[in-house]
């Protein structure tokens, strides 16, 4: 499943509104602009947190972002007709604002693979002060 914020929902062209809720098993894809650079994709999934940073050029479709998550972390199954849903889950929302911000203070252009290892490896309390990566391999 993937959920996808207002902001996403505009970039692939999809209507929010037409969405529904879902609070756990989907990634939640959000969008943001790095300083005057460019736009990064943020795909987070709900259960873990763990999270996969892309720049919002490489991927071109939901379809090119499905791909990328299954090659990111294959041991996650994400069917190739996924379904599509709104983000559900507060608590996941306020864990990608903090990670917006450990984002835009930490991550140097052309270095997303560092910026998202410390992602994965930061402490959120909305899995109980547990890491991402340790979540997503449990």
């Amino acid at each position: 499943m993937i959920a996808l914020t207002l902001k996403s929902a505009k970039r692939f062209g999809v209507r929010y509104s037409t969405l529904t809720p879902v609070a756990s098993g989907a990634w939640v894809v959000d969008r943001m602009k790095l300083h005057k650079g460019p736009f990064l994709l943020i795909c987070t999934h709900q259960d873990s947190l763990y999270t996969i940073i892309r720049p919002e050029k490489k991927i071109g479709s939901l379809e090119e972002l499905v791909e990328e998550i299954q090659r990111s972390v294959p041991h996650v199954s994400l069917n190739s007709r996924f379904r599509l849903h709104k983000n559900g889950n507060r608590s996941v929302t306020g864990s990608m604002n903090d990670m917006k911000n450990l984002i835009r203070h930490g991550l140097h252009l052309g270095n997303v693979p560092h910026m998202e290892t410390i992602v994965n490896d930061c402490p959120f309390s909305a899995i109980g002060y547990d890491r991402p990566k340790n979540r997503i391999l449990a």
